[in-house]
């Protein structure tokens, strides 16, 4: 999170003190399908969303550790990790540097979500307890996963949920999907953070596809979600049902939004209504997993993750220890139109922004563990 879409998260996240949810969360939040109730609350099926919520936790989090997340992200992970909530988990994650998301995993998942971290910095073993182990390593070297799964990630040595919110550089990236991905459970989903910037598609997104594009790996693939800045990456198998909101009683897809060709989908975005879907399905296609196809749809929706600037209020604050930040985003046409890319193993679904959403991330917590390296720390 920084000033400049070119680069990488500014490495201070201080204290951001919010008594009611943010106007950022509240826009991004009406384009996921959640409305907003009296007194600022975020509702969802008529219900408020508390603090076993994501979106509801981060939001509550006024003193302690620090946390620092964009808000479309909370609201896809409210989505895609609703089946973990209350039940016995193996979580990872990567960049841990404050302690604050730790702290969520866990609140929201319920006190079965065992917690295995991985950090650069070693101040960051303070969080260490009989849930959280957190391991000391660069995720770029493949001998730091191989140790990290053998003897910190118990038996089976594997991985519910695993996000990366370390380096925000390609090489790491990718090394943390390499190393991670074949060490997820059935079901299980590998989220990458911070995607920021046009400059990624050559360096992180066609190398994706040529990995999960890959005979070896797209049999195991089950989905990959898309939003701005962020991708998740489902494992097949699981109890859960893919997430494909195409299949949802209602769903609001217009004639003109079933289409069968990729060549068709910039056009189908371009008319279709605020709040639709747009569908692209074809059935002499064996599988949407595969590295043309894979490749294709990365380029055709990398202006998901490439804003027109990351301007921070105050201006600059993402490179002080002010207290109060925010990080936001100038909106591309892309993050205007598209909420979210659904690639799923036969069919694409493309939800259609109601309005154009507000993308940001707001600092929450009051203690900050100092950043070891700014090229590779997390929150």
């Amino acid at each position: 999170l920084v000033g400049a879409a070119s680069t990488s998260r500014a490495a201070v996240k201080p204290f951001s003190a919010q008594n009611k949810v943010s106007t950022a969360m509240v826009k991004t939040a009406l384009v996921m399908g959640i409305t907003v109730g009296a007194a600022g609350k975020l509702m969802r099926g008529g219900q408020p969303m508390g603090v076993d919520t994501f979106p509801g936790y981060v939001e509550s989090v006024h003193t302690g550790p620090g946390i620092w997340k964009w808000n479309n992200a909370l609201m896809a992970y409210e989505r895609h990790l609703a089946h973990l909530k209350g039940q016995k988990s193996a979580v990872t994650e990567v960049g841990v540097q404050s302690g604050g998301s730790i702290q969520m995993w866990q609140k929201v998942l319920g006190p079965q979500c065992y917690v295995y971290a991985m950090d650069i910095n070693p101040k960051c073993q303070i969080f260490e307890g009989p849930t959280v182990k957190v391991a000391i390593g660069s995720q770029g070297d493949p001998a730091v996963w191989d140790n990290f799964f053998a003897s910190v990630v118990p038996p089976p040595h594997q991985l519910d949920f695993l996000c990366d919110d370390g380096a925000h550089e390609p090489q790491p990236m990718l090394q943390t999907t390499y190393s991670g991905y074949p060490h997820l459970a059935p079901g299980g989903i590998l989220a990458i953070e911070d995607i920021h910037g046009a400059h990624y598609l050559s360096t992180w997104w066609e190398p994706l596809a040529a990995y999960l594009g890959s005979p070896v790996t797209a049999q195991t693939l089950g989905a990959v979600h898309l939003y701005a800045y962020l991708v998740l990456m489902r494992k097949a198998g699981g109890p859960a049902p893919l997430f494909d909101p195409s299949a949802a009683p209602g769903a609001n897809i217009p004639a003109t939004g079933r289409i069968s060709e990729v060549n068709q989908i910039a056009a189908a975005i371009a008319s279709a209504p605020g709040g639709s879907l747009v569908v692209l399905e074809n059935p002499t296609w064996p599988s949407m997993f595969n590295v043309h196809g894979l490749t294709y749809l990365f380029q055709a929706f990398n202006e998901l993750h490439a804003p027109k600037a990351m301007p921070d209020s105050p201006p600059g604050c993402a490179h002080t220890n002010d207290s109060v930040c925010t990080s936001g985003t100038t909106n591309s046409e892309m993050q205007n139109r598209v909420a979210a890319v659904h690639i799923l193993p036969h069919r694409v679904v493309v939800e259609i922004a109601q309005s154009p959403p507000v993308i940001a991330a707001v600092r929450h917590g009051t203690e900050w563990v100092p950043v070891h390296s700014i090229a590779e720390s997390g929150r």
